[in-house]
């Protein structure tokens, strides 16, 4: 059974350039796990996985995924967003999903709405961006401070070992 999916997945990745839109099934151990990555006209790349069994709603999911790759650079300011129905059928979930999720981006926002146009990716969102790349070297750093008290390292000590680090 595994050497049939084997053959699918090598047979949908060569695909993979030549199809605008491309859907890839990965089978895992006793069970199915849909992965679904869509990829737009253009020069415009999106990659959105949507979990079916997750806790977290489909709009919701749709997202923060957006969101993530507005602030890693995968989309970039004026970057065309597939409309509401391609992504909805490429996805196979409802327009209304895809529509909530855009509308909250957009009140947010992360995108702009031309209407009769479609939703592109907002320039002026630098500043979530920069936040969000703040609150990950805060995490960061609160792990290495929490790893510092666990082997008894002070707070001297740790601010000489940052210092020593910045100086680089």
């Amino acid at each position: 059974m595994r050497k049939i999916f084997k053959k699918c997945i090598d047979k949908c990745y060569t695909l993979l350039y030549s199809v605008y839109c491309y859907k890839v099934f990965i089978a895992q151990y006793n069970s199915w796990k849909v992965t679904w990555l869509v990829k737009g006209l253009g020069d415009y790349r999106m990659k959105i996985i949507v979990n079916n069994s997750s806790m977290i709603p489909i709009y919701s999911q749709i997202i923060q995924q957006i969101k993530a790759q507005i602030a890693d650079g995968t989309l970039k300011e004026n970057d065309a967003l597939p409309s509401v129905r391609a992504l909805s059928k490429d996805l196979n979930i409802s327009a209304l999903t895809v529509k909530k999720a855009y509308d909250e981006l957009e009140a947010n926002g992360f995108v702009i709405t031309v209407h009769g146009k479609g939703t592109y990716v907002n320039g002026n969102n630098s500043e979530y961006i920069r936040e969000s790349r703040l609150k990950e070297i805060e995490d960061d750093l609160r792990k290495a401070v929490e790893i510092a008290n666990m082997y008894g390292i002070t707070r001297e000590e740790l601010f000489e070992m940052f210092d020593m680090l910045t100086e680089e």
